[in-house]
């Protein structure tokens, strides 16, 4: 499923990921019987790093409207 992942961006805000085999939805969230075996994912790290860019924009438009 590695080299089947693409993306894109939308707007200034917005990156899609995907993965168009048909088996891959299957593989991220279970299917019937078929156990999920998520291969998208947010590590520890990246969660720490997308609050600050969240909470850095946030206070950047705050201030903006103030």
């Amino acid at each position: 499923l590695m080299h089947a992942i693409d993306s894109f961006v939308q707007g200034d805000d917005e990156i899609h990921l995907f993965a168009e085999t048909p088996y891959a939805a299957a593989h991220q969230f279970g299917y019937e019987n078929i156990p999920a075996r998520p291969y998208l994912g947010v590590s520890e790290d990246d969660s720490i790093a997308i609050a600050e860019i969240i909470g850095e924009a946030f206070l950047r438009n705050f201030e903006a409207a103030a």
